[in-house]
């Protein structure tokens, strides 16, 4: 049995944040941003566009991801980022220092991109439908989730 098919048989959850725990992964701090690294800081207070835009660049190198970021001078926010699969390490685009701390999720981007086209706006745990299904239904789970 792979980790997927495990991951598929533990049934539903009862909330987002008991996911985060039992499916999240752990990120303390992110890459600092320096000239021609290859992405650009976006707009403030847009981290799930900004997330999704850079993904649509080059999906099979960056990851999108949401859950919780912690920072030193906020409490944990929901919020949104990249993982480089190059080397594991979260991209911000939003927060020009990074957080302290990410705990998230990450999504397959043919899933974001329906859910974008669904919903009509970026973000997908902030959807109710799409939250609902990926809580409740372990089959639509292993699909959403990479």
């Amino acid at each position: 049995m792979n980790e997927r098919t495990a991951v598929a048989e533990r049934g539903a959850y009862r909330s987002v944040e008991a996911l985060l725990l039992a499916e999240g992964t752990h990120y303390a701090g992110a890459k600092k941003w320096l000239p021609r690294c290859g992405w650009m800081m976006g707009p403030a207070k847009q981290c799930y566009r900004n997330s999704a835009k850079l993904t649509h660049k080059d999906p099979a190198r960056y990851r999108y991801c949401e859950g919780f970021a912690l920072s030193t001078s906020l409490g944990p926010l929901e919020h949104a980022w990249v993982e480089d699969s190059r080397d594991g390490l979260v991209i911000d685009r939003t927060w020009p220092s990074g957080a302290v701390e990410y705990l998230g999720v990450r999504f397959d981007f043919k899933f974001l991109c329906a859910n974008l086209v669904n919903q009509g706006r970026y973000g997908v745990l902030g959807s109710i439908e799409a939250v609902r299904r990926i809580l409740a239904d372990p089959e639509f789970r292993v699909k959403a989730l990479v």
